[in-house]
């Protein structure tokens, strides 16, 4: 039997890090061999900071937004409309934590882990108009530009309207370089449209709600022992300071504007109990929330460094409390206010327009409503009594401004006065429907149209009209506070040609820049006013009404059936008789028999004067020369006499009137009972209307046959007379009774009743300076003959 021989065991050996510095023995004392030298390992914990693009700038337009009307917000003329946005940006801050081991294979490997920390950054925001009229303003009495910068800004409209009404204005969101960060993320673009409308167009928009991106906590990831920490310190308090907020208009708009800074330190490094760890300390901008508390009107715009203030509707000052808030995402400052600021909201009002009289033809009385459409009349002085200053044609405006405890040392009040466009469509008397058509002298002998009244006035000019938007003069005056409020006043000096008519409008500048405080005039248009002193002759005191069958004892009047009775001066027949045409018809008894004629007279002061007004001063645009008559003295106690031939006309005027004492705006009528036929023309006595223009000035009669027999036909004689008087030199006949727009006629030549004056003739007595007739005696005509009607 073959005995295999047995090998002792393996002695147990301990872990290297067990082995003594002197290997033991065994039991019977045999050494161990010796240990193996091996390096010990060695770690670190290592910092790398990275800053990256999170989320991109995002913007949002919070006004003006469409309303519910069209899809483009539209701007009335002259307006102001904010401009406002809100945006964000979030950067992301990556910590990471590396853990490296050394010391050879033993020791290879390692981990990380990181820490994520999102941080919203600073936006700048740019305006600028691309295309179309218009200014940017930030301010009050500031002036525009082309381009504003911050994230609110006003769109001021210009005040004419150009030949292109569309507007767009690009607005441009960056990152602002108060931050830190590896590289710029892309700017976000939009744009604004805008209209352009008509001033009288209400200004409506809508107004969306500020930008919400709010960040995520700090987030971690990595189990590794090298793990991320971070401390944010407060590096300065906060600090900030607000714009004074300066000036605006009930219910428009300011731009209130601070400038706030709060500077962090960020300390971060990655902690391994194990190894060895490194950190970095960073000054870091914290993000800072803008606050706006004021004491009345509404905020529009985020919680950003500038805003707009919509102010309340009254005047008064407006305190903003501004502060600075934390943003509570890096070191927590406390809040931090900012010193108070006042916006002083000013009422400009034009308070009287001193010599404005009232619209209604008649009523020559002050208009005490400075806003509503008024009257100017040619040689006028203020409220002075009309037609008594010679070639002065002022009136005197005066405005006031609340309230009076705000501070307006350096602001004045600006005056401008346009040339609308004349009413009338005809093209014989308004051809291009643009204004800026008047035909007067301007500023009528003045140096301007505006001149110096009660404080001290600067900075006149004057300019020629291109259309109604032109500004044909404008000058500046000084404010003074007089009983609790601050005024200003000017004289306004017209042109002198009737139907000229003007817009004032009153502003607040200082220097060249204004509010859009503002107030406007009505159209204020120039008249005449004419004097008429009105005679007439007695009736025939005759009470023989017996007359014979085919006699024509007046114009246009025969008793036509047998009979012993006629009518030759009244209308009042017995109750069996009437008429035919132009003839008295008898009755049942085969007489014609009339009322006794008592020796007065039916002749009408007040219906003639109506019948001025119906024509001279309350027709139509097209037809309408502006003047305002007024009829006085009625008399009409001149004495009778049956026929005047036409010879005798003049002189029969000059013996019964007052017509060589009278002014240069007044005129005198006669009525005359009837006109002898010429033998020339032929035609039974009493049968012609005669309109005579043989003499200067244009003389003619209507006979008062002709009122009873033909009243239909007389106001048109009175209107083509009186049209002859006024117009600044004589037509020749054929010119005047044939020349008119075409389809028309003037006076008693129309076919159609009422009459009224063709739109040619019009523009002939508007222009018209002069105030009667000039020229030698001739006939029996004296220098300021008048017309003679009736």
């Amino acid at each position: 039997v073959t005995e295999t021989p047995r090998v002792p065991e393996e002695p147990h050996h301990p872990p290297i890090e067990d082995h003594p510095k002197h290997p033991p023995t065994t039991t019977g004392g045999i050494p161990f061999p010796p240990p193996i030298e091996r390096p010990p390992c060695s770690c670190d914990c290592s910092l790398d900071e990275r800053w990256d693009a999170f989320s991109g700038i995002e913007s949002t337009l919070m006004s003006p937004l469409p309303g519910a009307g069209p899809a483009v917000v539209q701007v009335p003329l002259g307006k102001r409309i904010p401009l406002v946005a809100d945006g964000g940006d979030l950067d992301r801050l990556t910590v990471l934590c590396q853990r490296h081991l050394r010391g050879g294979p033993a020791c290879e490997g390692g981990c990380h882990s990181k820490l994520e920390h999102q941080l919203p950054i600073t936006l700048k925001y740019h305006w600028e108009i691309r295309e179309g009229e218009g200014e940017l303003v930030n301010h009050a009495f500031s002036a525009g530009s082309r381009s504003a910068d911050g994230p609110a800004t006003l769109y001021q409209a210009p005040a004419g309207m150009p030949a292109d009404p569309e507007v767009t204005i690009r607005l441009t969101v960056d990152e602002s370089e108060s931050h830190r960060r590896n590289e710029d993320d892309a700017e976000s673009v939009r744009e604004v449209k805008l209209k352009l409308v008509p001033p009288e167009q209400p200004l409506q928009f809508g107004i969306g709600p500020p930008f919400a991106n709010w960040p995520d906590q700090p987030r971690k990831e990595g189990r590794c022992l090298c793990q991320p920490a971070h401390e944010w310190r407060i590096n300065g308090p906060m600090s900030g300071m607000a714009q004074e907020g300066g000036y605006t208009c009930p219910n428009d708009y300011v731009v209130l504007s601070a400038l706030g800074t709060d500077s962090d330190l960020l300390r971060i490094r990655c902690a391994d109990d194990m190894c060895p760890s490194s950190g970095d300390e960073l000054s870091q901008s914290d993000f800072v929330y803008y606050e706006w508390a004021p004491s009345a009107g509404r905020i529009i715009g985020g919680r950003t460094e500038k805003v707009v203030l919509q102010a309340p509707d009254t005047p008064g000052p407006v305190t903003i409390e501004p502060a600075l808030e934390d943003s509570q995402l890096q070191a927590t400052d406390a809040r931090f206010d900012m010193a108070r600021v006042t916006v002083h909201v000013l009422d400009l009002k034009l308070t009287e327009i001193k010599g404005l009289r009232r619209q209604a033809a008649g009523d020559f009385s002050q208009e005490p409503d400075p806003h509503a459409d008024g009257r100017l009349f040619l040689d006028t002085q203020d409220d002075g009594v009309i037609n008594t200053s010679p070639d002065v044609e002022r009136v005197k405006l005066t405005v006031e401004v609340e309230p009076p405890e705000a501070p307006l040392g350096n602001v004045k009040v600006k005056w401008e006065v346009r040339d609308p466009d004349d009413p009338a469509a005809h093209a014989d008397i308004d051809p291009d429907a643009k204004g800026g058509d008047n035909t007067g002298t301007p500023h009528e002998g003045e140096p301007h149209y505006f001149m110096q009244a009660e404080h001290a006035m600067t900075d006149q000019i004057d300019r020629a009209a291109a259309d109604e938007t032109t500004v044909i003069g404008e000058a500046k005056t000084e404010l003074t506070r007089v009983g609790g409020k601050w005024t200003s006043t000017a004289y306004f000096h017209y042109t002198d040609d009737a139907g000229d008519n003007f817009v004032i409008d009153v502003f607040l500048v200082k220097g060249d820049a204004a509010l859009t405080c503002h107030d406007q005039s009505g159209t204020l248009t120039t008249w005449r006013q004419r004097e008429v002193h009105a005679y007439a002759m007695s009736k025939d005191n005759d009470d023989n009404q017996v007359q014979a069958v085919g006699a024509a004892p007046g114009a246009f009047t025969v008793c036509i059936d047998p009979g012993a009775n006629g009518v030759s001066d009244t209308l009042v027949l017995t109750p069996d008789d009437g008429r035919i045409g132009e003839n008295v018809h008898a009755g049942a008894d085969g007489t014609c028999d009339t009322a006794a004629n008592s020796g007065a007279n039916d002749f009408d002061p007040d219906a003639a004067q109506a019948l001025f007004h119906r024509h001279y001063a309350e027709a139509d645009p097209d037809h309408l020369p502006y003047i305002d008559f007024t009829v006085t003295q009625k008399q009409k106690d001149r004495t009778f006499r049956r026929e005047l031939p036409l010879d005798d006309i003049w002189d029969y005027m000059h013996n019964h009137t007052d017509y060589a004492a009278h002014p240069e705006y007044r005129f005198s009528l006669i009525g005359l009972n009837a006109i002898s036929t010429p033998p020339a023309m032929a035609m039974p006595p009493g049968t012609v209307i005669v309109g005579y223009a043989g003499h200067p000035p244009h003389s003619g009669a209507s006979a008062g046959h002709l009122k009873r027999h033909a009243p239909l036909q007389l106001p048109k004689t009175d209107i083509h007379e009186v049209g002859h008087l006024i117009i600044n030199e004589v037509e020749p006949a054929l010119s005047f009774h044939t020349v008119h727009t075409g389809g028309e006629q003037c006076g008693f030549q129309q076919g159609m009743h009422p009459p009224q004056i063709c739109p040619r003739h019009v523009n002939l007595l508007r222009d018209s300076i002069r105030r009667t007739f000039t020229g030698a005696h001739a006939g029996g005509m004296e220098t300021y003959d008048s017309t003679r009607t009736r």
